[in-house]
């Protein structure tokens, strides 16, 4: 009788092309919010000075860019560029402030269309 041999996963070599954590792309057409921009929209997005236990909150403005990028390039969460916040974390944003409503304020103060 013969035994089958054990694959372990820490033995499997996957391709590299499967692999993809961070964009590489450079034909992306895209530029952050401009000072002129940010300063027309900063008012939706009170600071609390309160302490808060865990880790520091991320700049909104660069939570901003980030959910941007994805939604004007099509792209999806994990695919951001390594420049910008974790994934997990814009797509949470992404959630509270659509359920906020602070998305369409958005989408109207810089008048564009999202979605």
């Amino acid at each position: 009788m013969r035994r089958r041999r054990k694959t372990h996963l820490h033995c499997v070599t996957l391709p590299r092309w499967r692999i993809r954590l961070r964009s590489t792309r450079t034909d992306m057409a895209f530029e952050p919010l401009s000072d002129e921009d940010w300063n027309r929209l900063v008012h939706l997005f009170p600071i609390n000075h309160a302490r808060r236990y865990g880790r520091y909150p991320r700049n909104p403005r660069d939570v901003l860019n980030a959910i941007l990028w994805v939604l004007t390039q099509n792209e999806r969460w994990h695919h951001l560029p390594a420049g910008m916040p974790p994934a997990q974390t814009c797509y949470i944003k992404y959630l509270q402030w659509r359920r906020l409503g602070i998305v369409a304020r958005i989408a109207e103060t810089l008048e564009i269309h999202l979605e």
